[in-house]
């Protein structure tokens, strides 16, 4: 099966619910955890141009959704695994 891709409207409407969205976020040396604002988490869904429903294991951590930029080699690139409604 190949990528499931999400507008920025899909991925909004399986947030969790609440003022604060866990996410990780993979900066090459391992998996670093934060609590994000929901705007932030928003806003960042709005600024990259991958938003992707993930494999099966960062689902079962509650972990569905994950944004980046492809293709630009900056931080805005990294991988950011956000919490959804499971």
């Amino acid at each position: 099966m190949g990528k499931i891709y999400l507008t920025v409207e899909q991925a909004e409407s399986v947030l969790p619910d609440g003022d604060s969205i866990h996410t990780f976020l993979n900066p090459g040396f391992g998996l670093i955890g934060a609590d994000w604002d929901r705007k932030d988490i928003l806003e960042r869904l709005k600024r990259v141009n991958r938003i992707e429903i993930c494999g099966k294991n960062a689902k079962k951590s509650g972990h569905g959704i994950c944004a980046y930029n492809d293709g630009i080699p900056s931080c805005s690139s990294k991988p950011t695994w956000i919490g959804w409604k499971n």
